[in-house]
């Protein structure tokens, strides 16, 4: 949800209310999505990833740091998530203990969710959070696409 964060943050003011942000998504739809039932999708996973808050000391400090360097914006946005997201966090071991290069796929990532959540999510969940981690774990520059 990278992108969509950072189309949120380039149009509203980061310093915004959460109601700022809920206008600019539904209202003025700055992700720029077709259905309005998509744009709701999109800012409910913004909230559950970012909180998009300001009273909230993780959005604080992403707000407060996304403007010093563009180029640490997908690192913020990955911190503040993991902070948030128990599953992408559950990933992390396995991504910081490789060696820069080395093969991660989808696979490797669910393996540890299910690790960390032991008979909670199906295979087919499993998968899914898998793929989503790997884009999560893509977008911060860890990891390289294919």
């Amino acid at each position: 949800m990278f992108s969509e964060l950072s189309l949120l943050l380039e149009s509203a003011p980061v310093d915004g209310s959460p109601d700022n942000y809920r206008s600019a998504v539904l209202d003025e739809n700055v992700l720029l999505k077709g259905a309005v039932t998509t744009r709701g999708k999109s800012l409910r996973h913004l909230r559950e990833l970012y909180v998009l808050d300001r009273e909230d000391p993780r959005f604080s400090a992403l707000g407060t740091l996304w403007d010093y360097d563009e180029s640490s914006r997908p690192l913020l946005a990955l911190l503040c998530a993991a902070s948030r997201d128990v599953l992408l966090r559950s990933t992390a071991s396995l991504i910081l203990e490789m060696q820069p290069g080395a093969p991660v796929d989808a696979g490797m990532l669910s393996e540890a969710v299910a690790k960390s959540v032991p008979d909670r999510l199906t295979p087919n969940i499993l998968a899914k959070v898998g793929r989503n981690t790997a884009s999560s774990w893509t977008q911060s520059g860890h990891l390289k696409g294919r």
